[in-house]
């Protein structure tokens, strides 16, 4: 089985969907009859093969959201069947991906797509979006809320399959051990005018 993996959408790696990624790359199960091909943009070459051995093949596509688009829509198949793909993972399935699959296609959503819908006027993604989950062959939601938000907006519900993202622990990892000094408080929730670095400090001054 050949496996294609688009990087187009991921933002050469300085994004969220650029790390899930990268990380991605560093875990891919090594079996005998699977091999794995990266396909995107030149610039994107070393950024996710630097420690491994997955092929990479260039696209000539202009670095624009809407060449690449547009590239997806009319030359996405034709690409995947020239490259002999058996299936052709979307990690970037909320923002870019063929409208209909002649190769199999499976797209990951890590974005809430109603709010994704709501905050852009630009009526071609969103059909291109819509139209490309309606038809992929598989949805990889990253948690359950995301899943019912997709179940909310129509999608098949047989086609979503929740794999919740894992942490790398090449980054991440308990520390030998941590004084109050080393505490650092972090606000996930949306910036609003009563959270300013002020109030970043006095939640940093709690736990000293």
């Amino acid at each position: 089985m050949k496996v294609g993996i688009d990087t187009f959408g991921c933002d050469h790696g300085r994004s969220g969907l650029g790390s899930y990624l990268l990380s991605l790359t560093k875990v891919l199960p090594q079996e005998e009859n699977v091999i794995y091909e990266l396909f995107g943009p030149e610039v994107d070459r070393y950024t996710y093969t630097g420690s491994n051995d997955i092929k990479f093949v260039s696209v000539s596509v202009p670095d624009s959201l809407s060449a690449e688009r547009l590239w997806h829509q009319f030359r996405m198949n034709r690409f995947g069947k020239k490259q002999g793909y058996d299936v052709v993972l979307y990690p970037a399935g909320s923002r870019m991906m063929p409208t209909s699959f002649r190769v199999p296609g499976i797209a990951v959503v890590n974005d809430i797509v109603t709010n994704l819908f709501d905050e852009t006027d630009d009526y071609l993604m969103r059909r291109q979006v819509k139209k490309g989950l309606s038809h992929a062959d598989c949805i990889i939601a990253s948690s359950n809320f995301i899943k019912k938000d997709l179940e909310r907006f129509g999608f098949a519900k047989g086609r979503i399959e929740v794999i919740y993202n894992g942490i790398d622990h090449d980054l991440f990892f308990p520390a030998d051990s941590v004084s109050s000094s080393d505490i650092i408080s972090s606000d996930m929730s949306k910036l609003s005018s009563s959270k300013t670095l002020s109030h970043i400090c006095e939640q940093n001054e709690k736990c000293r």
